[in-house]
Protein backbone atom coordinates (compact mmCIF):
# COMPACT_ATOMS: atom_id res chain seq x y z
CA UNK A 1 0.00 0.00 0.00
CA UNK A 2 1.31 3.48 -0.90
CA UNK A 3 2.30 6.03 1.73
CA UNK A 4 -0.19 8.85 2.47
CA UNK A 5 0.09 11.98 0.34
CA UNK A 6 -0.51 15.56 1.51
CA UNK A 7 -1.01 18.37 -1.00
CA UNK A 8 -1.25 22.04 -0.04
CA UNK A 9 -3.95 23.73 -2.07
CA UNK A 10 -4.06 27.53 -2.37
CA UNK A 11 -6.88 29.23 -4.23
CA UNK A 12 -6.10 31.97 -6.76
CA UNK A 13 -9.76 32.48 -7.61
CA UNK A 14 -12.69 31.26 -5.45
CA UNK A 15 -13.29 27.51 -5.39
CA UNK A 16 -16.79 26.12 -5.76
CA UNK A 17 -17.34 22.44 -5.00
CA UNK A 18 -21.02 22.45 -4.05
CA UNK A 19 -22.92 19.83 -2.11
CA UNK A 20 -26.13 17.94 -2.84
CA UNK A 21 -28.09 21.18 -2.44
CA UNK A 22 -25.76 23.10 -4.76
CA UNK A 23 -24.39 25.27 -1.97
CA UNK A 24 -20.67 25.74 -1.39
CA UNK A 25 -20.88 26.05 2.39
CA UNK A 26 -17.60 24.13 2.78
CA UNK A 27 -14.99 22.31 0.74
CA UNK A 28 -16.75 19.15 -0.45
CA UNK A 29 -14.43 16.20 -1.07
CA UNK A 30 -16.91 14.69 -3.52
CA UNK A 31 -16.64 17.78 -5.73
CA UNK A 32 -12.85 17.62 -5.74
CA UNK A 33 -12.83 13.89 -6.49
CA UNK A 34 -15.34 14.43 -9.30
CA UNK A 35 -13.08 17.05 -10.90
CA UNK A 36 -9.98 14.88 -10.56
CA UNK A 37 -11.82 11.97 -12.13
CA UNK A 38 -13.10 14.11 -15.03
CA UNK A 39 -9.56 15.27 -15.83
CA UNK A 40 -8.07 11.80 -15.37
CA UNK A 41 -10.61 10.40 -17.82
CA UNK A 42 -9.67 13.12 -20.33
CA UNK A 43 -6.00 12.23 -19.88
CA UNK A 44 -6.64 8.51 -20.44
CA UNK A 45 -8.68 9.17 -23.60
CA UNK A 46 -6.04 11.63 -24.79
CA UNK A 47 -3.45 8.86 -24.64
CA UNK A 48 -5.66 6.48 -26.58
CA UNK A 49 -6.74 4.54 -23.50
CA UNK A 50 -10.24 3.51 -22.52
CA UNK A 51 -12.27 5.56 -20.05
CA UNK A 52 -15.97 4.83 -19.81
CA UNK A 53 -18.75 7.36 -19.39
CA UNK A 54 -19.39 6.97 -15.63
CA UNK A 55 -22.99 8.10 -16.05
CA UNK A 56 -23.67 4.95 -18.11
CA UNK A 57 -22.41 2.59 -15.36
CA UNK A 58 -20.88 0.25 -17.92
CA UNK A 59 -17.94 -0.78 -15.73
CA UNK A 60 -18.73 -3.67 -13.40
CA UNK A 61 -16.05 -5.78 -11.74
CA UNK A 62 -16.33 -9.45 -12.65
CA UNK A 63 -14.31 -11.44 -10.13
CA UNK A 64 -14.45 -14.65 -12.14
CA UNK A 65 -13.06 -12.95 -15.26
CA UNK A 66 -10.37 -11.38 -13.10
CA UNK A 67 -9.31 -14.79 -11.80
CA UNK A 68 -9.34 -16.36 -15.26
CA UNK A 69 -7.39 -13.55 -16.93
CA UNK A 70 -4.04 -14.73 -18.22
CA UNK A 71 -2.61 -11.20 -18.28
CA UNK A 72 0.54 -10.67 -16.24
CA UNK A 73 -0.09 -6.93 -15.97
CA UNK A 74 -2.56 -5.89 -13.22
CA UNK A 75 -4.00 -3.11 -15.33
CA UNK A 76 -4.84 -5.54 -18.15
CA UNK A 77 -6.30 -8.09 -15.70
CA UNK A 78 -8.71 -5.42 -14.46
CA UNK A 79 -9.57 -4.48 -18.05
CA UNK A 80 -10.37 -8.16 -18.67
CA UNK A 81 -12.56 -8.07 -15.57
CA UNK A 82 -14.64 -5.17 -16.95
CA UNK A 83 -12.94 -2.16 -15.30
CA UNK A 84 -11.68 0.64 -17.56
CA UNK A 85 -8.44 2.50 -16.92
CA UNK A 86 -10.15 5.40 -15.15
CA UNK A 87 -12.44 3.27 -12.99
CA UNK A 88 -9.41 1.27 -11.83
CA UNK A 89 -8.33 4.43 -9.94
CA UNK A 90 -11.66 6.10 -9.15
CA UNK A 91 -13.87 3.07 -8.61
CA UNK A 92 -16.89 1.39 -10.20
CA UNK A 93 -19.52 -1.19 -9.30
CA UNK A 94 -17.74 -3.93 -7.36
CA UNK A 95 -14.39 -2.12 -7.40
CA UNK A 96 -13.62 0.51 -4.75
CA UNK A 97 -11.72 3.72 -5.38
CA UNK A 98 -7.99 3.35 -4.71
CA UNK A 99 -7.80 6.28 -2.32
CA UNK A 100 -9.65 8.29 0.30
CA UNK A 101 -9.54 12.09 0.36
CA UNK A 102 -9.91 14.36 3.36
CA UNK A 103 -9.88 18.12 2.79
CA UNK A 104 -9.36 20.90 5.30
CA UNK A 105 -11.47 24.03 5.46
CA UNK A 106 -11.41 27.28 3.52
CA UNK A 107 -13.07 30.57 4.39
CA UNK A 108 -15.91 32.14 2.40
CA UNK A 109 -14.83 34.43 -0.43
CA UNK A 110 -16.54 37.46 1.15
CA UNK A 111 -19.40 38.30 3.51
CA UNK A 112 -22.64 39.93 2.48
CA UNK A 113 -24.93 39.77 -0.55
CA UNK A 114 -23.69 38.30 -3.82
CA UNK A 115 -22.44 40.92 -6.28
CA UNK A 116 -24.32 41.48 -9.55
CA UNK A 117 -22.07 42.48 -12.44
CA UNK A 118 -24.53 43.96 -14.96
CA UNK A 119 -24.39 42.89 -18.60
CA UNK A 120 -25.83 46.18 -19.85
CA UNK A 121 -29.15 44.52 -20.65
CA UNK A 122 -32.33 45.32 -18.69
CA UNK A 123 -35.20 42.87 -18.91
CA UNK A 124 -38.69 44.42 -18.81
CA UNK A 125 -42.12 42.79 -18.53
CA UNK A 126 -45.60 43.31 -17.15
CA UNK A 127 -46.64 41.46 -14.03
CA UNK A 128 -49.63 39.25 -14.88
CA UNK A 129 -51.31 39.69 -11.50
CA UNK A 130 -50.86 43.39 -10.83
CA UNK A 131 -50.52 44.61 -14.40
CA UNK A 132 -47.61 46.77 -13.29
CA UNK A 133 -44.39 47.06 -15.32
CA UNK A 134 -41.38 45.19 -13.93
CA UNK A 135 -37.70 45.24 -14.76
CA UNK A 136 -34.45 43.64 -13.64
CA UNK A 137 -30.84 44.06 -14.61
CA UNK A 138 -29.30 41.17 -16.49
CA UNK A 139 -25.80 40.05 -15.63
CA UNK A 140 -23.73 37.62 -13.63
CA UNK A 141 -23.14 37.11 -9.93
CA UNK A 142 -19.91 36.90 -7.99
CA UNK A 143 -20.86 34.61 -5.13
CA UNK A 144 -19.56 35.09 -1.61
CA UNK A 145 -20.17 31.39 -0.90
CA UNK A 146 -17.13 30.37 -2.92
CA UNK A 147 -14.30 29.09 -0.75
CA UNK A 148 -10.96 30.87 -0.58
CA UNK A 149 -7.59 30.55 1.14
CA UNK A 150 -5.14 27.73 1.76
CA UNK A 151 -5.78 24.21 3.02
CA UNK A 152 -4.47 20.65 2.98
CA UNK A 153 -5.65 17.72 0.90
CA UNK A 154 -4.84 14.40 2.59
CA UNK A 155 -4.85 11.31 0.35
CA UNK A 156 -4.89 7.89 2.01
CA UNK A 157 -4.32 4.97 -0.35
CA UNK A 158 -6.36 1.81 0.00
CA UNK A 159 -4.46 -0.05 -2.71
CA UNK A 160 -0.99 0.26 -4.17
CA UNK A 161 -0.77 3.17 -6.56
CA UNK A 162 1.80 5.39 -8.25
CA UNK A 163 1.35 8.71 -6.41
CA UNK A 164 2.46 10.70 -9.44
CA UNK A 165 -0.40 9.24 -11.42
CA UNK A 166 -2.83 10.96 -9.08
CA UNK A 167 -0.80 14.17 -8.99
CA UNK A 168 -0.85 14.40 -12.80
CA UNK A 169 -4.43 15.70 -13.23
CA UNK A 170 -3.88 18.08 -10.32
CA UNK A 171 -0.72 19.41 -11.97
CA UNK A 172 -2.54 19.92 -15.27
CA UNK A 173 -5.33 21.80 -13.47
CA UNK A 174 -2.89 24.01 -11.55
CA UNK A 175 -0.90 24.92 -14.67
CA UNK A 176 -3.67 25.48 -17.22
CA UNK A 177 -7.27 25.09 -16.05
CA UNK A 178 -9.43 25.03 -12.92
CA UNK A 179 -11.02 22.64 -10.46
CA UNK A 180 -14.57 22.40 -9.16
CA UNK A 181 -17.75 23.89 -10.56
CA UNK A 182 -18.46 27.32 -12.10
CA UNK A 183 -15.33 27.30 -14.27
CA UNK A 184 -17.06 29.45 -16.95
CA UNK A 185 -17.75 32.04 -14.25
CA UNK A 186 -14.12 32.47 -13.19
CA UNK A 187 -13.79 30.01 -10.30
CA UNK A 188 -11.35 27.23 -9.44
CA UNK A 189 -7.84 28.44 -10.32
CA UNK A 190 -5.42 26.97 -7.77
CA UNK A 191 -1.79 26.54 -6.83
CA UNK A 192 -0.81 23.08 -5.58
CA UNK A 193 2.37 22.27 -3.68
CA UNK A 194 3.94 19.40 -1.78
CA UNK A 195 6.53 19.80 0.97
CA UNK A 196 6.84 23.50 0.21
CA UNK A 197 7.49 23.14 -3.54
CA UNK A 198 5.07 23.19 -6.51
CA UNK A 199 3.92 19.68 -7.36
CA UNK A 200 5.75 18.04 -10.23
CA UNK A 201 6.11 14.66 -11.86
CA UNK A 202 9.01 12.73 -13.34
CA UNK A 203 8.93 12.42 -17.15
CA UNK A 204 8.78 8.64 -16.84
CA UNK A 205 5.27 8.72 -15.35
CA UNK A 206 3.83 9.73 -18.74
CA UNK A 207 5.25 6.52 -20.21
CA UNK A 208 3.61 4.52 -17.42
CA UNK A 209 0.11 5.88 -17.97
CA UNK A 210 -2.51 3.61 -19.56
CA UNK A 211 -2.04 3.78 -23.32
CA UNK A 212 -4.11 2.52 -26.19
CA UNK A 213 -4.80 2.94 -29.88
CA UNK A 214 -8.22 4.59 -29.66
CA UNK A 215 -8.41 7.38 -32.19
CA UNK A 216 -9.49 10.90 -31.44
CA UNK A 217 -13.17 11.55 -32.15
CA UNK A 218 -14.98 10.71 -28.92
CA UNK A 219 -17.93 12.78 -27.76
CA UNK A 220 -16.45 12.55 -24.26
CA UNK A 221 -13.62 14.83 -22.98
CA UNK A 222 -10.31 13.92 -24.62
CA UNK A 223 -7.14 15.88 -23.76
CA UNK A 224 -6.34 16.25 -27.47
CA UNK A 225 -9.56 18.26 -27.90
CA UNK A 226 -8.68 20.84 -25.23
CA UNK A 227 -7.19 24.28 -25.75
CA UNK A 228 -5.49 26.42 -23.09
CA UNK A 229 -4.49 30.09 -23.07
CA UNK A 230 -3.06 32.46 -20.48
CA UNK A 231 -3.14 36.24 -20.72
CA UNK A 232 -1.46 38.90 -18.60
CA UNK A 233 -2.57 42.48 -18.03
CA UNK A 234 0.28 44.88 -17.18
CA UNK A 235 -1.15 47.80 -15.20
CA UNK A 236 0.71 51.15 -14.98
CA UNK A 237 1.45 52.43 -11.48
CA UNK A 238 -0.68 55.48 -12.10
CA UNK A 239 -3.85 53.39 -12.46
CA UNK A 240 -2.92 50.35 -10.36
CA UNK A 241 -5.49 51.13 -7.66
CA UNK A 242 -8.43 52.00 -9.91
CA UNK A 243 -8.07 50.16 -13.24
CA UNK A 244 -10.42 47.36 -12.24
CA UNK A 245 -13.31 49.80 -11.62
CA UNK A 246 -13.50 50.41 -15.40
CA UNK A 247 -14.00 46.76 -16.34
CA UNK A 248 -17.35 46.01 -17.97
CA UNK A 249 -19.93 45.01 -15.38
CA UNK A 250 -17.74 46.14 -12.50
CA UNK A 251 -17.98 49.67 -13.87
CA UNK A 252 -21.78 49.63 -13.57
CA UNK A 253 -21.70 47.93 -10.17
CA UNK A 254 -19.37 50.64 -8.82
CA UNK A 255 -21.58 53.38 -10.29
CA UNK A 256 -24.65 51.68 -8.78
CA UNK A 257 -26.61 52.12 -12.00
CA UNK A 258 -27.01 50.51 -15.41
CA UNK A 259 -28.41 51.81 -18.70
CA UNK A 260 -29.69 49.67 -21.57
CA UNK A 261 -29.25 51.77 -24.71
CA UNK A 262 -30.71 49.08 -26.94
CA UNK A 263 -34.21 50.14 -25.88
CA UNK A 264 -36.13 53.26 -26.92
CA UNK A 265 -36.24 55.17 -24.71
CA UNK A 266 -33.15 53.76 -22.93
CA UNK A 267 -33.99 51.75 -19.82
CA UNK A 268 -32.23 52.76 -16.60
CA UNK A 269 -31.95 51.06 -13.21
CA UNK A 270 -30.41 51.87 -9.87
CA UNK A 271 -28.35 49.07 -8.31
CA UNK A 272 -27.56 48.22 -4.68
CA UNK A 273 -24.28 49.40 -3.18
CA UNK A 274 -21.76 46.53 -3.36
CA UNK A 275 -18.63 48.61 -2.78
CA UNK A 276 -17.71 46.72 0.39
CA UNK A 277 -17.96 43.31 -1.27
CA UNK A 278 -15.95 44.40 -4.32
CA UNK A 279 -13.23 45.84 -2.13
CA UNK A 280 -13.08 42.55 -0.21
CA UNK A 281 -12.64 40.68 -3.50
CA UNK A 282 -9.85 42.96 -4.75
CA UNK A 283 -8.12 42.79 -1.37
CA UNK A 284 -7.77 39.06 -1.99
CA UNK A 285 -5.94 39.79 -5.26
CA UNK A 286 -8.84 38.73 -7.47
CA UNK A 287 -10.43 40.86 -10.20
CA UNK A 288 -13.80 39.42 -11.36
CA UNK A 289 -13.42 40.06 -15.09
CA UNK A 290 -14.59 36.65 -16.38
CA UNK A 291 -18.16 37.84 -17.16
CA UNK A 292 -16.90 40.84 -19.15
CA UNK A 293 -14.57 38.66 -21.24
CA UNK A 294 -17.26 36.07 -21.93
CA UNK A 295 -19.80 38.77 -22.79
CA UNK A 296 -17.31 40.37 -25.22
CA UNK A 297 -16.49 37.08 -26.90
CA UNK A 298 -20.04 35.85 -27.23
CA UNK A 299 -21.97 39.00 -28.10
CA UNK A 300 -19.35 41.08 -29.91
CA UNK A 301 -16.42 39.14 -31.35
CA UNK A 302 -18.42 36.02 -32.30
CA UNK A 303 -21.87 37.53 -32.69
CA UNK A 304 -22.09 36.18 -36.25
CA UNK A 305 -22.37 32.62 -34.97
CA UNK A 306 -25.72 30.90 -35.23
CA UNK A 307 -27.77 30.39 -32.07
CA UNK A 308 -27.03 26.67 -31.90
CA UNK A 309 -23.32 27.36 -32.30
CA UNK A 310 -23.30 30.14 -29.69
CA UNK A 311 -25.25 28.05 -27.16
CA UNK A 312 -22.97 25.07 -27.76
CA UNK A 313 -19.79 27.10 -27.23
CA UNK A 314 -20.86 29.44 -24.45
CA UNK A 315 -23.66 27.52 -22.76
CA UNK A 316 -27.35 27.97 -22.19
CA UNK A 317 -29.52 27.82 -19.07
CA UNK A 318 -33.29 27.57 -19.28
CA UNK A 319 -36.16 25.73 -17.63
CA UNK A 320 -36.15 22.97 -20.21
CA UNK A 321 -32.69 22.99 -21.72
CA UNK A 322 -29.27 23.35 -20.09
CA UNK A 323 -26.08 23.26 -22.15
CA UNK A 324 -22.73 23.40 -20.39
CA UNK A 325 -20.30 25.99 -21.68
CA UNK A 326 -17.34 24.55 -23.59
CA UNK A 327 -15.33 27.77 -23.13
CA UNK A 328 -14.16 28.81 -19.68
CA UNK A 329 -12.69 32.13 -18.56
CA UNK A 330 -11.10 32.64 -15.16
CA UNK A 331 -11.12 35.76 -13.06
CA UNK A 332 -7.83 37.67 -13.03
CA UNK A 333 -5.41 36.91 -10.18
CA UNK A 334 -2.24 38.67 -9.14
CA UNK A 335 1.08 37.17 -10.28
CA UNK A 336 3.34 40.07 -9.33
CA UNK A 337 3.55 43.82 -8.91
CA UNK A 338 0.78 45.24 -11.12
CA UNK A 339 0.59 42.04 -13.19
CA UNK A 340 -2.72 40.21 -13.44
CA UNK A 341 -3.19 36.88 -15.19
CA UNK A 342 -6.34 35.15 -16.39
CA UNK A 343 -7.07 31.97 -18.32
CA UNK A 344 -9.23 31.09 -21.30
CA UNK A 345 -9.52 27.36 -21.83
CA UNK A 346 -11.97 24.72 -22.83
CA UNK A 347 -12.96 21.49 -24.48
CA UNK A 348 -14.01 21.63 -28.12
CA UNK A 349 -14.40 18.10 -29.49
CA UNK A 350 -13.60 17.44 -33.11
CA UNK A 351 -16.73 15.28 -33.21
CA UNK A 352 -19.17 18.17 -32.82
CA UNK A 353 -22.78 17.28 -33.51
CA UNK A 354 -24.25 17.91 -36.95
CA UNK A 355 -26.55 20.55 -35.47
CA UNK A 356 -23.54 22.72 -34.53
CA UNK A 357 -21.88 22.68 -37.97
CA UNK A 358 -18.79 24.50 -36.77
CA UNK A 359 -15.25 24.07 -38.04
CA UNK A 360 -13.48 23.50 -34.75
CA UNK A 361 -9.93 24.21 -35.94
CA UNK A 362 -10.98 27.36 -37.78
CA UNK A 363 -12.85 28.64 -34.73
CA UNK A 364 -9.80 28.13 -32.50
CA UNK A 365 -7.63 30.01 -34.99
CA UNK A 366 -10.10 32.91 -34.84
CA UNK A 367 -10.24 32.75 -31.04
CA UNK A 368 -6.45 32.96 -30.82
CA UNK A 369 -6.41 35.99 -33.13
CA UNK A 370 -9.13 37.60 -31.03
CA UNK A 371 -7.21 37.11 -27.79
CA UNK A 372 -4.11 38.56 -29.44
CA UNK A 373 -6.02 41.58 -30.79
CA UNK A 374 -5.41 45.15 -29.59
CA UNK A 375 -9.04 46.10 -29.00
CA UNK A 376 -9.84 45.12 -25.45
CA UNK A 377 -11.42 48.44 -24.50
CA UNK A 378 -14.98 46.96 -24.38
CA UNK A 379 -13.70 44.71 -21.58
CA UNK A 380 -11.08 46.77 -19.77
CA UNK A 381 -12.43 50.20 -20.50
CA UNK A 382 -8.99 51.68 -21.21
CA UNK A 383 -7.32 51.53 -24.61
CA UNK A 384 -3.84 51.45 -23.08
CA UNK A 385 -4.52 48.23 -21.19
CA UNK A 386 -4.01 45.39 -23.63
CA UNK A 387 -3.64 41.82 -22.33
CA UNK A 388 -0.78 39.88 -23.85
CA UNK A 389 -1.11 36.18 -24.60
CA UNK A 390 1.71 34.45 -22.71
CA UNK A 391 0.80 30.90 -23.67
CA UNK A 392 -1.44 29.13 -26.18
CA UNK A 393 -1.85 25.37 -26.53
CA UNK A 394 -4.10 23.56 -29.01
CA UNK A 395 -3.83 20.64 -31.42
CA UNK A 396 -5.47 20.33 -34.83
CA UNK A 397 -8.06 17.60 -35.32
CA UNK A 398 -5.72 15.51 -37.46
CA UNK A 399 -3.15 15.33 -34.64
CA UNK A 400 -3.42 12.07 -32.68
CA UNK A 401 -0.30 12.54 -30.52
CA UNK A 402 -1.69 12.77 -27.00
CA UNK A 403 1.64 11.99 -25.36
CA UNK A 404 3.33 14.83 -27.20
CA UNK A 405 0.56 17.24 -26.24
CA UNK A 406 0.75 16.20 -22.58
CA UNK A 407 4.52 16.74 -22.54
CA UNK A 408 4.01 20.17 -24.08
CA UNK A 409 1.47 21.10 -21.41
CA UNK A 410 3.66 19.89 -18.58
CA UNK A 411 6.89 21.42 -19.86
CA UNK A 412 8.57 22.89 -16.79
CA UNK A 413 6.28 20.87 -14.52
CA UNK A 414 8.18 17.60 -14.86
CA UNK A 415 11.47 17.10 -13.09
Amino acid sequence: MSEPLTITLKTLTPLWTGGADGKSDRLHETGLIGSLRWWYEALVRGLGGRACDPSDHTCNFDEEKYRKSKATDERQRLRDAGICDACQVFGATGWARKFRLEAGELESFFDGENVLLPSGRIHRWTDKRSGKPKQRAGGWYVNGEGRFGETQLHFTFLRKMNLEELQLPLLLIARHASIGAKAPSGSGVIHASRDGAPISITPQVIEQLPLGNFKRGSSLPDLRDFFFAKLVVDVPNATSQTWWTRIGGIREAVAKSVTDNSQNPPARMQLPDVTRQLQAVVTKNVIPLAPAVRNWLRFEKFKSLGKNQSDYLFGKTSKNDNIASKINVSHAYSIGANEWEFRVWGWLPCSMSQAVKLDRDQFLDELKKTLESNNWSPVLGEAQLQPRVTSWHARKCNDQDGQGYLRELLEGGAS
